[in-house]
């Protein structure tokens, strides 16, 4: 017994010289709480090695913390870090062997409430956190706010409820952030990429989210799917989105025109993008761009001709669907979204 605590004493002692916000044993602490206090574990699908904390987890022959080797909990390595096939040392990417790195329960019967996950023993060494598709309940609490290191977090497909925390837009290193099927609402912060500068993901759909959405500081944001919300404004941006490449925002509330300089300016990169299902009215914009392989603007309020700039999008496997609006072309009666097809084909 007492090999294995002085070796869990050394990775304490290893871990809280370079950053004493965390340690080995505060992280196994809270996974235990995690477990046994608050998500259900002698439910969960999966629990292999749970509970069991001796120090004998081996990994790239040396030993770890217990916790090391449970299933969805990943620590740092002297291999986590790879650039391709080319690994570097662990102190420059974040990592301190012995700390966990990772947090995989997707689809693992999780149930209980969020707001009690202890985020902060895991403040300077997580990187990824994916607890998506189970039964998880309560708010995201401002304390996500204290991740240093962490890149990657999907709570999809729960029933978390609420506003999104200022929080959110505090985390600098965070790239992807995946929120969608919840009961989340209210207005999304207009922080929400104000540190987080390198979100390059976000997906909010299905949830009960309204107001404006300002993304004019997401400037490395190249996927936003935000459907099935309540979403008022367009939240077209007033800055351009140069690396934006897919935007979805169907069924949603989405009022008003999309501005004329909408492809050429604002967007400049858009490969997909679905507005359908809203109130957008007025003209359609000028097609000035080559790279849309799926637009879908079906069931607004779409007035006026087609105009002839979209011959742009006759080309195979493209994707465009104008139906349900009151444009014309060959008439004035709402398109069918057939007919439109065979324009784009022999335009």
């Amino acid at each position: 017994m007492f090999p294995r605590l002085l070796l869990l004493s050394l990775f304490v002692l290893a871990t809280a010289s370079a950053n004493k916000s965390c340690t080995a044993s505060e992280q196994q602490q809270a996974l235990l709480g995690m477990y046994s206090a608050h998500f259900g574990g002698p439910n969960w699908h999966n629990r292999d090695g749970w509970l069991d904390t001796s120090v004998e987890c081996m990994l790239e022959g040396s030993p770890f913390p217990a916790h090391c080797c449970w299933h969805g909990i990943k620590c740092c390595l002297s291999s986590t870090c790879l650039i391709g096939n080319l690994s570097i040392p662990p102190d420059q990417c974040g990592c301190e062997p012995g700390l966990v790195w990772e947090i995989n329960q997707k689809s693992n019967n999780l149930v209980g409430n969020f707001t009690s996950f202890k985020h902060r023993p895991f403040a300077c060494s997580l990187h990824k956190l994916v607890l998506s598709d189970n039964y998880l309940s309560g708010v995201i609490s401002q304390d996500v706010e204290a991740y240093k290191q962490l890149s990657s977090m999907d709570l999809q497909s729960n029933k978390l409820q609420g506003n999104l925390p200022e929080g959110l837009g505090q985390l600098s290193s965070l790239r992807h952030l995946h929120l969608s099927s919840n009961l989340l609402e209210g207005a999304v912060p207009a922080s929400i990429c104000g540190n987080a500068r390198k979100l390059t993901s976000l997906a909010i759909d299905d949830n009960q989210l309204s107001g404006p959405l300002d993304l004019s500081w997401c400037r490395q944001l190249t996927y936003i799917s935000a459907k099935g919300n309540r979403f008022l404004e367009s939240g077209t941006p007033e800055k351009a989105l140069p690396g934006l490449r897919s935007a979805f925002f169907d069924d949603n509330s989405l009022r008003g025109a999309l501005p004329d300089d909408l492809f050429a300016s604002a967007l400049p990169h858009l490969e997909e993008m679905g507005f359908s299902g809203n109130l957008l009215s007025g003209r359609l914009p000028d097609m000035s761009m080559y790279s849309l392989k799926k637009v879908v603007l079906g069931d607004n309020r779409f007035v006026g001709a087609i105009p002839d700039s979209w011959s742009r999008m006759a080309h195979p496997y493209t994707l465009v669907r104008l139906d349900t609006n009151y444009l014309s072309c060959c008439g004035t009666e709402p398109l069918l979204v057939i007919l439109f097809f065979l324009i784009l084909t022999y335009f």
